[in-house]
């Protein structure tokens, strides 16, 4: 992704958050962005929508990567 989708970036986990009921400080989204910046848009977009009907908890990073990488487009 690039500086240009960070708005994107924060609303989509800003969704998961409020989903799982849990509170994302300014310093837990800057560490998310730094790790999860290497992915392309569709490819985290993939992942927050897949992450979104699946996941129990709110999602680590590597959640995120393990979903960009290996779930095909719903």
């Amino acid at each position: 992704m690039i500086d240009d989708d960070k708005t994107m970036f924060s609303a989509r986990l800003m969704r998961l958050a409020e989903i799982h009921g849990e509170v994302v400080s300014r310093e837990r989204r800057a560490a998310y962005w730094g790790i999860l910046k290497k992915l392309s848009r569709e490819e985290f977009t993939r992942a927050a929508d897949h992450l979104e009907q699946t996941e129990k908890w709110f999602p680590k990073p590597a959640s995120f990567i393990h979903a960009a990488r290996t779930v095909g487009w719903i």
